[in-house]
């Protein structure tokens, strides 16, 4: 319930929390997949190492129960790549 403090725990925020977190959680293996299978190794290698980044890095912040500005620039940075390139893969 810690992580869910700043709400209250209210049940709309959980269901929308527990969604964004599965979309985290398998979202990236995905981008991943359709970049190797895709023959695009360099960007399926980027993608996949600023993820992996990004995981540790909030796993050490959950673990110091405090969200720091470098998870969320990790995850930002993580998800504009992966959009960026798969815009550009798909052309």
């Amino acid at each position: 319930m810690r992580v869910f403090r700043w709400a209250d725990a209210d049940a709309e925020i959980a269901i929308i929390a527990i969604f964004a977190g599965l979309l985290l959680i398998l979202g990236p293996p995905l981008a991943a997949f359709y970049f190797l299978r895709g023959h695009h190794y360099a960007p399926a290698i980027l993608t996949s190492g600023v993820w992996i980044l990004a995981a540790i890095a909030c796993v050490r912040d959950f673990r110091r129960e405090h969200l720091g500005w470098a998870t969320g620039i990790l995850c930002s940075v993580w998800f504009v790549a992966t959009v960026g390139l798969l815009i550009i893969c798909c052309r």
